[in-house]
């Protein structure tokens, strides 16, 4: 019985000679040396499916921290303009200083501190922080 044996350790028998008669794989040959395909194949599929999961992960992570600096930025901005607003109002109460009330100047004030201060809170999270350490992202 002639047997050829490639490189790999596959065992090749022509066919009218005990082989099986597909492509002379020998059926009574000595198996293959090393893991069997299927046996490296789950871990191969284990692990991408891992990296795929982990990038998922951090994918919808930057996705949830950009809604929500996006949400900030739109309160601090919401805040902001109603400071604005109370600028100019301040400014009309105060253009005749002989005539000013000073009791509504003075809750005026407030209501400008008051906005300022809520729309510095806005931009002052920690997820807001760190994002401003990263200007390369936006």
């Amino acid at each position: 019985m002639a047997r050829e044996i490639d490189p790999s350790g596959t065992d090749f028998t022509s066919a009218g000679e005990g082989g099986t008669g597909e492509a002379g794989l020998a059926a009574d040959g000595p198996e293959a040396p090393g893991p069997e395909p299927s046996d490296r194949r789950p871990a191969a599929g284990r692990s991408r499916r891992v990296a795929g999961l982990v990038l998922f992960g951090l994918g919808l992570l930057i996705l949830i921290s950009a809604g929500w600096v996006s949400w900030r930025t739109y309160q601090a901005y919401s805040h902001l303009q109603a400071a604005a607003t109370q600028v100019d109002r301040l400014q009309s109460e105060l253009k005749d200083v002989t005539a000013a009330d000073v009791g509504a100047a003075a809750l005026t004030v407030g209501q400008l501190q008051q906005e300022s201060g809520e729309a510095r809170s806005a931009v002052s999270d920690p997820v807001f922080r760190a994002a401003g350490h990263l200007p390369w992202l936006g």
